[in-house]
């Protein structure tokens, strides 16, 4: 039986001369809620690699709270998560968030550990442009508007 995120569980236990015992025991999960996929438009901005794989990677979260660029696991709330491309060892747990404000997609650099550049340029802050090489560490992409 499951009341919100505790679940009520009843055990037959089974001790030393043949005695039974029933007991309820509640567990607490610790399971965060599934996100709900975002729809991804024509003018979502996303990220090309620039190693194999080359995959599109949308940032469908722009428009909300953000994108959460790193390697850390979804469930831990990354929403970008970069583990498939050469260097993705620089690349920290909770590396940077790209995010919508004031009308501009802006990268912000969480702390990590090897940065966020843009054209080469360390940056903890900035405004991003259509075309301009967006890199996690040493993961590069290059920024697509829409």
């Amino acid at each position: 039986m499951t009341m919100g995120n505790i679940v009520i569980a009843s055990i037959l236990l089974l001790t030393i001369g043949s005695v039974f015992a029933l007991t309820t025991v509640a567990i607490y999960l610790f399971s965060r809620k599934p996100q709900q996929a975002q729809a991804v438009s024509k003018n979502t901005p996303w990220l090309e690699p620039v190693t194999s794989p080359k995959r599109k990677l949308p940032l469908a979260g722009v428009n909300g709270r953000g994108d959460v660029i790193g390697r850390a696991m979804p469930a831990e709330g990354v929403t970008v998560r970069i583990t498939d491309w050469a260097g993705w060892e620089t690349v920290s747990r909770f590396h940077a968030r790209i995010y919508r404000e004031n009308g501009y997609i802006v990268v912000r650099d969480l702390d990590s550990q090897n940065g966020v550049y843009i054209n080469g340029q360390r940056t903890p802050l900035n405004a991003l442009r259509e075309g301009v090489k967006l890199a996690f560490g040493s993961v590069e992409f290059i920024y697509h508007a829409s």
